[in-house]
């Protein structure tokens, strides 16, 4: 057994081999500690109906006793880019923008699983804990997010955690999604979104200029800067709640993607100004 670290979710994730040979990776966690246990049920129950292509693990199975819930899956022979290369987003992006229709999977849709509406409670509730250009320009960032959430709608497969520690590129460089718990459908452009905001809190530079990929084709940088605000408004009231069990450092993860994020408007916005 090979014990993996990263990610977020207490409990045990492992490559495992049986007497026969066999290689699968196993993830399991008991009840007692949250929500991960449900999460793996969660995305037990997506990968058993994902469409056949799909860049995910295949599932073997899972199992459920004493308080634990333990999915196995197949094992991806891969690794992790931390940081990242522009050659590595651009292979995540093409398989983003290659993502197949859903609309007839059991998943929740895209608008339904997101929060957008996190400013109004952050500027009341949190006014004392914000940094000053988000108390002022609370009101503004709420309207661009609540604006832009329409424009996420959309029939295709949506991965919605498209951090880099949950891809792993084979030797030949091609990526593959794991961790598939919070799968729906939408526009899966939040996904490549998502996915250069994470890089540029991996010291990524040039996260902007990948927005021109063919995934974000017809998507108005308004919006994008609307769902960047959406995003940080939920990455930062996030931040600001008591740190589930075993799980210290994912506060501090949510606010400095929540920085990420506001710079990032800022920086669009002063390019815009300047242009």
């Amino acid at each position: 057994m090979d014990e993996q670290t990263g990610g977020f979710s207490p409990g045990v994730a492992a490559r495992v081999s049986t007497i026969s040979g066999r290689r699968a990776f196993v993830k399991a966690a008991p009840h007692s500690l949250g929500a991960a246990a449900s999460l793996y049920s969660r995305e037990a129950d997506v990968l058993s109906v994902l469409p056949s292509g799909t860049s995910a693990p295949a599932l073997i199975g899972s199992a459920e006793a004493d308080g634990w819930f333990a999915l196995v899956s197949e094992e991806i022979d891969g690794s992790h880019a931390q940081p990242p290369s522009e050659e590595h987003l651009v292979a995540v992006l093409d398989l983003l923008a290659a993502s197949p229709e859903a609309n007839e999977l059991p998943l929740p849709k895209l608008t339904e699983s997101v929060d957008f509406t996190q400013w109004p409670i952050l500027a009341a509730e949190y006014c004392d804990r914000l940094g000053r250009w988000e108390l002022e320009n609370a009101s503004r960032l709420s309207d661009a997010a609540i604006s832009a959430l329409p424009l996420l709608t959309g029939t295709r497969l949506v991965h919605l955690d498209t951090r880099l520690d949950n891809i792993l590129f084979n030797a030949g460089g091609q990526p593959h999604l794991v961790d598939w718990a919070w799968a729906c459908i939408g526009q899966p452009w939040i996904d490549g979104l998502c996915l250069l905001l994470d890089a540029r809190y991996h010291g990524f530079a040039g996260t902007d200029a990948l927005t021109s990929h063919e995934l974000f084709s017809g998507v108005d940088p308004t919006t994008v800067d609307g769902v960047l605000a959406g995003l940080a408004g939920m990455f930062r009231l996030g931040s600001f709640q008591p740190a589930p069990p075993r799980m210290g450092f994912l506060r501090a993860f949510q606010a400095a993607e929540a920085n990420e994020a506001t710079a990032w408007i800022r920086e669009r916005h002063a390019k815009r100004v300047c242009s």
